[in-house]
């Protein structure tokens, strides 16, 4: 049972490829922008089905999703970010 404080309508921003870039992305550049993020590992997925990869999936509330992404294609831009940390989701239609 979700709590009060429990956003109902998440969205996943970013798959990371490993904890570690996880971590990073969450601590350094989404919470000191007050967007709440959770990491959800997946990693114990031996054999993923469809809509079930294995990995570190970064959800935001889904109302901050779009400035997320923003976040992430500055941190991309800048170098904090790169190819080997992982890839930003891009939104669902």
């Amino acid at each position: 049972m979700a709590s009060a404080n429990t956003p109902t309508d998440i969205a996943e921003v970013f798959k990371a490829s490993t904890l570690a870039a996880a971590e990073k992305v969450v601590d350094v550049l989404l919470l000191p922008e007050n967007i709440e993020a959770t990491i959800h590992d997946r990693t114990d997925l031996m054999f993923p089905a469809a809509g079930q990869p294995g990995g570190f999936f970064i959800s935001v509330p889904a109302p901050d999703a779009a400035r997320a992404r923003e976040l992430l294609e500055d941190a991309y831009k800048d170098g904090f970010v790169d190819g080997t940390d992982g890839w930003i989701i891009p939104p669902t239609p």
